[in-house]
């Protein structure tokens, strides 16, 4: 029911005076055009539109509507009028001559201002009219021709706001005595709601008025009376310029405390917001911030970002919640994760944990990316601003000898890919036969902790590694591949035969030790054949 939900202060007369007053604006813009209700609230603006079309629409006035979500109402632009290269719904609305915009409440101010003279001129082709809910303190300034206005709450008379909560209260709660009912309605108007929707909303959250109660009721957020700021690409553009110029000069103080950079220089990347996408802002912050952080970063940023400083006072940290969110987005987005591994399923589950604590869905939608673009940012500034903070006072901090020590020592460790790299290339040179991924993973503490032992500067630092390389590939060339275990899995028992084979295998192996295991085991085994065969 429609009458279950009440406007303002207005009673059946002035509703039915507001329903002139609109076909008379219909029938005045017949070349098309907007009007602008001016409202108390969202839900009031909402019920107005279904009220006219329930009492309008006729085959003369014939009524569509568009939803505005308030995660993201610039979309509303984007949806009717269209983009450069897609068509809005303006222009398939041939049979539609009035279109409601449901939720208009939360479009800002700013917009409506800019582009009310835009929308007039594109609905006039058409001929179709817009009509709009906008809050009242948003349109209060604003010079409009086709404005109609409902009476505020908030400005009407004691005595009628008194009738109001009274008869809302008694429809609540029948049985409320006079004395009850007076003092909740001094406690109500003390309180001053801001509208009628809020004083329903209000006594809606009480089953039962006998017990201790309160207004506005304690977890019950107030009604906006205007709409709330939605950043523009232009403000969350701003913001990330600002989080990367810190994040550089983060970098000098890192180079004029140790002789390098923390963020070395790498190609330019691609500008987050270039396009008018949601979607691509928030993907194109994940890689270029990850590029930043993961990529150009100097080994010691993994130590720094344990660290915090609060007073005055540095102390060792967990590592800051952003480095791990950023990488398991990342993941997620620039990777096919296979869901049957347990290990990508709580990546997955971590990252749509986040999504549902700042969008309330697992898998966000359109209108959802700006709002996430800006908390991902929020994480960010975080995360630079301590860093920034321990940055700046580490070099003069007392104990900044032993960080640095800790940092030298971190800054000699490479990466997986750095050691692979170096390995395969001393095997091409002295054993092809042996996998620089197997040397990796059963040689990495030892090659990790000899470099960090070493004694040498940065320049030296491959170098020494390429000897460390070579020196594990040397040994491993020296060791006899082949054990009893690889003949028993052939089916050959311990015993003299077994013996047999072992020592064929190495009469081999002392011929050419650079042969692999697997074409050992093959040849002794060809052997042993072909000497079966020629005694039979």
């Amino acid at each position: 029911m429609l009458d279950s939900i009440p406007v303002s202060i207005v009673d059946k007369k002035w509703m039915k005076q507001f329903l002139n007053d609109i076909k008379n604006a219909i029938h005045r813009l017949k070349d098309g055009g907007v009007i602008c209700l001016a409202v108390d609230a969202v839900d009031e603006g909402n019920y107005l539109l279904r009220y006219l079309r329930l009492f309008l629409e006729s085959d003369e006035i014939i009524f569509d509507d568009v939803q505005i979500d308030q995660s993201d109402p610039f979309l509303f632009w984007n949806d009717f009028v269209g983009t450069g290269d897609q068509v809005g719904k303006i222009a398939s609305l041939a049979e539609i001559n009035v279109i409601s915009i449901f939720n208009g409440c939360y479009l800002p101010p700013k917009f409506i201002k800019d582009r009310i003279k835009i929308l007039i001129g594109l609905c006039n082709p058409y001929k179709i009219i817009l009509i709009i809910p906008i809050f009242h303190e948003d349109l209060y300034h604003e010079k409009f021709d086709n404005k109609i206005i409902i009476p505020q709450f908030e400005t009407a008379p004691i005595k009628k706001k008194k009738e109001i909560i009274h008869d809302i209260l008694k429809e609540a709660d029948p049985s409320l005595d006079n004395t009850t009912l007076t003092n909740i309605v001094h406690s109500i108007l003390e309180a001053n709601p801001h509208s009628r929707t809020e004083l329903q909303k209000w006594i809606d959250h009480y089953d039962t008025f006998e017990e201790q109660i309160e207004f506005p009721p304690k977890g019950i957020m107030r009604i906006f009376r205007s709409a709330t700021h939605i950043d523009t690409v232009n403000e969350i553009h701003a913001r990330f310029i600002s989080l990367e110029e810190k994040l550089k000069k983060i970098s000098e103080n890192h180079y004029q405390w140790l002789g390098r950079p923390l963020f070395r220089q790498i190609h330019d990347l691609p500008e987050p917001f270039v396009v008018d996408e949601p979607a691509y802002w928030f993907s194109a912050t994940v890689s270029y911030l990850s590029c930043f952080l993961f990529d150009s970063a100097d080994k010691s940023l993994s130590i720094l970002i344990t660290y915090n400083c609060e007073a005055e006072q540095l102390f060792a940290s967990h590592e800051h919640h952003f480095f791990n969110l950023l990488r398991n987005i990342r993941t997620i987005m620039q990777h096919g994760l296979r869901i049957h591994s347990n290990k990508n399923r709580r990546t997955i589950e971590f990252v749509e944990n986040w999504f549902v604590s700042n969008c309330q869905k697992t898998k966000p939608q359109k209108q959802h990316w700006r709002k996430l673009t800006i908390k991902l940012l929020d994480e960010c500034e975080d995360f630079i601003n301590r860093l920034f903070r321990c940055m700046n006072m580490i070099p003069d901090y007392s104990e900044a000898n032993i960080i640095k020590l800790q940092l030298d020592r971190q800054h000699k460790e490479l990466k997986r890919h750095e050691w692979i790299d170096m390995i395969h290339n001393a095997v091409m040179n002295i054993n092809p036969c042996l996998s620089p991924n197997k040397l990796y993973d059963k040689y990495t503490g030892r090659i990790q902790k000899e470099l960090k032992d070493s004694i040498i500067s940065d320049a030296h630092l491959l170098e020494e590694a390429k000897k460390i390389a070579e020196n594990i590939i040397i040994e491993e060339s020296s060791k006899f591949p082949v054990q009893a275990k690889d003949f028993e899995q052939m089916g050959i028992e311990k015993g003299p035969k077994m013996g047999q084979y072992l020592k064929q295998s190495k009469e081999i192996w002392k011929q050419n030790s650079i042969i692999t295991k697997e074409e050992l085991l093959k040849r002794v085994m060809d052997q042993t054949n072909n000497s079966s065969e020629k005694n039979n």
